[in-house]
Protein backbone atom coordinates (compact mmCIF):
# COMPACT_ATOMS: atom_id res chain seq x y z
CA UNK A 1 0.00 0.00 0.00
CA UNK A 2 1.24 3.59 -0.82
CA UNK A 3 1.12 5.53 2.02
CA UNK A 4 2.17 9.71 2.40
CA UNK A 5 4.34 10.49 5.19
CA UNK A 6 4.60 13.51 7.34
CA UNK A 7 8.54 15.20 7.26
CA UNK A 8 9.48 17.28 10.17
CA UNK A 9 10.15 20.57 7.94
CA UNK A 10 6.54 20.79 7.23
CA UNK A 11 5.11 24.13 8.79
CA UNK A 12 2.50 23.15 11.37
CA UNK A 13 0.35 26.00 10.12
CA UNK A 14 0.23 24.43 6.36
CA UNK A 15 -0.78 21.34 8.37
CA UNK A 16 -3.22 22.66 10.89
CA UNK A 17 -5.16 24.31 8.30
CA UNK A 18 -4.78 21.19 5.68
CA UNK A 19 -6.12 18.40 8.81
CA UNK A 20 -8.75 21.29 8.99
CA UNK A 21 -10.13 21.13 5.38
CA UNK A 22 -9.65 17.09 5.41
CA UNK A 23 -7.02 15.78 4.14
CA UNK A 24 -5.03 14.58 7.23
CA UNK A 25 -1.67 13.01 6.32
CA UNK A 26 -1.95 13.28 3.06
CA UNK A 27 1.68 15.63 2.74
CA UNK A 28 4.90 15.19 1.86
CA UNK A 29 6.55 11.96 0.14
CA UNK A 30 5.45 9.08 -0.51
CA UNK A 31 6.55 6.09 1.04
CA UNK A 32 5.63 2.69 -0.86
CA UNK A 33 5.47 -0.18 2.61
CA UNK A 34 5.20 -3.57 1.61
CA UNK A 35 2.61 -4.24 4.35
CA UNK A 36 -0.64 -2.24 5.66
CA UNK A 37 -0.08 1.23 7.73
CA UNK A 38 -2.59 3.29 8.85
CA UNK A 39 -0.93 6.12 9.71
CA UNK A 40 3.06 6.88 8.90
CA UNK A 41 4.73 9.58 11.67
CA UNK A 42 8.23 10.57 11.10
CA UNK A 43 8.69 13.63 13.28
CA UNK A 44 9.12 12.21 16.61
CA UNK A 45 11.20 14.40 17.90
CA UNK A 46 9.41 17.25 16.85
CA UNK A 47 6.76 17.45 19.92
CA UNK A 48 4.86 20.78 18.90
CA UNK A 49 4.13 19.16 15.41
CA UNK A 50 3.14 15.88 16.47
CA UNK A 51 0.54 17.61 18.94
CA UNK A 52 -0.89 19.84 16.21
CA UNK A 53 -1.42 17.35 13.39
CA UNK A 54 -2.01 13.75 15.45
CA UNK A 55 -3.69 14.26 18.69
CA UNK A 56 -7.08 14.45 17.60
CA UNK A 57 -6.13 11.28 14.61
CA UNK A 58 -4.66 9.05 17.49
CA UNK A 59 -6.72 10.28 21.09
CA UNK A 60 -9.35 7.23 22.42
CA UNK A 61 -8.21 5.72 19.94
CA UNK A 62 -7.27 1.52 19.95
CA UNK A 63 -5.05 0.06 17.73
CA UNK A 64 -1.43 -2.05 17.16
CA UNK A 65 1.09 0.12 16.47
CA UNK A 66 4.71 -0.77 15.81
CA UNK A 67 8.40 1.32 15.24
CA UNK A 68 9.88 1.28 12.16
CA UNK A 69 14.09 2.26 12.11
CA UNK A 70 14.17 4.71 9.09
CA UNK A 71 17.56 3.49 7.93
CA UNK A 72 17.25 -0.51 7.81
CA UNK A 73 13.07 -0.20 7.29
CA UNK A 74 13.04 -2.86 10.13
CA UNK A 75 9.73 -3.35 12.28
CA UNK A 76 11.87 -3.23 15.74
CA UNK A 77 8.94 -2.97 18.29
CA UNK A 78 5.13 -3.09 18.15
CA UNK A 79 2.31 -3.20 20.85
CA UNK A 80 -1.20 -2.50 21.20
CA UNK A 81 -3.54 0.09 23.37
CA UNK A 82 -6.90 1.83 23.92
CA UNK A 83 -5.22 5.11 23.07
CA UNK A 84 -2.68 5.08 20.24
CA UNK A 85 -1.47 9.16 21.07
CA UNK A 86 -1.21 8.59 24.90
CA UNK A 87 0.69 5.61 24.25
CA UNK A 88 3.01 7.24 21.54
CA UNK A 89 3.65 9.98 24.39
CA UNK A 90 4.64 7.46 26.88
CA UNK A 91 6.85 6.01 24.50
CA UNK A 92 8.87 9.54 23.01
CA UNK A 93 8.96 10.38 26.94
CA UNK A 94 10.06 7.62 28.06
CA UNK A 95 7.48 6.66 30.70
CA UNK A 96 6.23 3.08 30.76
CA UNK A 97 8.21 2.06 28.00
CA UNK A 98 10.13 -0.48 26.52
CA UNK A 99 13.48 -0.20 27.98
CA UNK A 100 15.11 -1.53 24.90
CA UNK A 101 13.24 0.82 22.50
CA UNK A 102 14.45 3.49 24.97
CA UNK A 103 17.98 2.72 24.54
CA UNK A 104 17.86 2.77 21.10
CA UNK A 105 16.20 6.32 21.21
CA UNK A 106 18.85 7.32 23.26
CA UNK A 107 21.49 5.28 21.20
CA UNK A 108 20.42 6.88 17.90
CA UNK A 109 17.57 9.27 18.30
CA UNK A 110 14.14 10.02 17.81
CA UNK A 111 14.28 11.01 14.63
CA UNK A 112 16.02 7.74 13.44
CA UNK A 113 12.47 5.89 13.77
CA UNK A 114 9.07 5.88 12.51
CA UNK A 115 5.57 5.39 14.21
CA UNK A 116 3.19 3.39 12.52
CA UNK A 117 -0.29 2.45 13.39
CA UNK A 118 -0.95 -0.75 11.32
CA UNK A 119 -4.79 -1.49 12.44
CA UNK A 120 -7.26 0.42 14.55
CA UNK A 121 -8.84 -1.91 16.58
CA UNK A 122 -13.35 -1.03 17.71
CA UNK A 123 -13.34 -1.56 21.13
CA UNK A 124 -17.15 -2.55 21.51
CA UNK A 125 -19.33 -1.12 23.96
CA UNK A 126 -21.59 -4.06 24.83
CA UNK A 127 -18.34 -6.40 25.56
CA UNK A 128 -16.54 -6.99 28.93
CA UNK A 129 -13.14 -6.04 29.32
CA UNK A 130 -11.60 -8.84 29.31
CA UNK A 131 -13.18 -9.12 25.83
CA UNK A 132 -11.88 -6.15 23.93
CA UNK A 133 -8.72 -6.65 25.72
CA UNK A 134 -8.17 -10.01 24.15
CA UNK A 135 -9.43 -8.77 20.85
CA UNK A 136 -7.04 -5.68 20.94
CA UNK A 137 -3.95 -8.85 21.96
CA UNK A 138 -4.96 -10.93 19.24
CA UNK A 139 -4.96 -8.11 16.90
CA UNK A 140 -1.18 -7.12 18.47
CA UNK A 141 -0.06 -11.21 18.32
CA UNK A 142 -0.74 -11.28 14.45
CA UNK A 143 1.76 -8.42 13.82
CA UNK A 144 4.51 -9.86 16.78
CA UNK A 145 4.14 -13.40 14.54
CA UNK A 146 4.66 -11.72 11.07
CA UNK A 147 7.43 -9.27 12.18
CA UNK A 148 8.83 -10.81 15.32
CA UNK A 149 10.56 -7.46 16.24
CA UNK A 150 13.87 -7.89 18.35
CA UNK A 151 12.83 -4.87 20.88
CA UNK A 152 9.79 -6.92 22.15
CA UNK A 153 11.17 -8.51 25.15
CA UNK A 154 8.62 -10.80 25.18
CA UNK A 155 7.40 -12.57 21.97
CA UNK A 156 3.50 -13.24 23.23
CA UNK A 157 1.14 -10.03 23.16
CA UNK A 158 -0.16 -9.08 26.54
CA UNK A 159 1.36 -8.87 30.26
CA UNK A 160 4.70 -10.00 30.89
CA UNK A 161 3.57 -10.79 34.27
CA UNK A 162 5.10 -14.29 35.02
CA UNK A 163 7.43 -13.62 32.30
CA UNK A 164 11.60 -14.34 33.07
CA UNK A 165 14.25 -12.19 31.29
CA UNK A 166 16.39 -14.46 29.78
CA UNK A 167 20.14 -13.10 31.16
CA UNK A 168 20.86 -12.05 26.92
CA UNK A 169 17.61 -9.68 28.06
CA UNK A 170 18.51 -8.78 31.36
CA UNK A 171 22.13 -7.61 30.18
CA UNK A 172 20.50 -5.24 27.41
CA UNK A 173 18.46 -3.62 30.14
CA UNK A 174 21.08 -3.03 32.91
CA UNK A 175 24.39 -1.30 32.67
CA UNK A 176 25.40 0.69 30.87
CA UNK A 177 22.75 -0.40 28.52
CA UNK A 178 19.99 1.40 30.52
CA UNK A 179 19.23 4.76 29.16
CA UNK A 180 20.06 6.56 32.24
CA UNK A 181 23.04 5.22 33.35
CA UNK A 182 25.51 7.60 34.37
CA UNK A 183 23.51 10.69 33.66
CA UNK A 184 23.09 12.45 36.56
CA UNK A 185 22.35 16.02 37.52
CA UNK A 186 21.23 18.26 34.41
CA UNK A 187 22.37 14.85 32.38
CA UNK A 188 19.26 13.30 33.57
CA UNK A 189 16.13 13.66 31.14
CA UNK A 190 14.28 14.62 34.11
CA UNK A 191 16.39 16.82 35.62
CA UNK A 192 14.56 20.26 36.76
CA UNK A 193 10.99 18.56 36.00
CA UNK A 194 8.53 19.18 38.48
CA UNK A 195 4.85 18.92 38.64
CA UNK A 196 2.74 18.25 35.62
CA UNK A 197 6.28 17.91 33.68
CA UNK A 198 7.39 15.52 36.05
CA UNK A 199 6.83 11.74 34.25
CA UNK A 200 6.25 10.22 37.31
Amino acid sequence: MIFQCIKPNILCKILVNRIRCGSLYLLSTMINFPFNVQVCIECLNSKGLLKAAFRHVLSNRAGVYGFQNIATGEIVYIGSTVDLWKRLMQHILGQKSNVILQNAFSRYGLASFRFLVFSYVSLEEQNSTAENRSMLLAAEQRFLDSFKPRYNINPNAGSSFGYRHTPDNLAKMSGENNPIFGRTGENNPIFGRTGENHPI
